[in-house]
């Protein structure tokens, strides 16, 4: 009883890998970027020189990650650009093949549709048929539509 199965390996594995691969280095990275900050600003209280150098500094850090999101997304907006114009070329000859084969569906379907369908049509019109024919016999002979 005291064995663990595979699954429970794989999760103590998974939980393990997940710390030391992930949360570790997010918390480093999260102390050094408070610990930064916190030398930026006790560094302020020294003097003017000191105080615009670190400014350009505290610029630097709040500037990056946004230079970075936006290096990556032009990379990522750069090969989407890359793919659609090598798609282009290729997409009218495949486009057709889907058209085709969703038109042959799409008759299939419309022709199993319309076989389901007629049974009920066609009762309904004998139905409304004799209801006309009824109608029309006691019109004849009652002299007239009388409710």
């Amino acid at each position: 009883m005291g064995e663990k199965t595979d699954h429970q390996n794989y999760l103590a594995q998974h939980k393990h890998d997940v710390i030391w691969q992930i949360w570790l280095p997010i918390g480093f990275g999260a102390i050094a970027m408070f610990a930064l900050g916190l030398l930026a600003a006790f560094s302020l209280q020294g003097g003017t020189e000191a105080s615009v150098r670190w400014s350009q500094v505290a610029t630097i850090w709040l500037i990056l990650p946004i230079f970075v999101a936006g290096i990556f997304l032009f990379v990522l907006l750069t090969g989407l650009v890359f793919l659609v114009s090598r798609l282009k070329s290729v997409l009218p000859d495949y486009a057709m093949i889907v058209q085709y084969y969703a038109q042959m569906i799409m008759d299939r379907i419309k022709s199993a549709a319309d076989k389901s369908a007629r049974p009920v049509i066609t009762a309904h019109a004998y139905k409304s048929a004799a209801n006309r024919f009824w109608l029309a016999l006691r019109y004849l002979l009652a002299g007239g539509y009388r409710d």
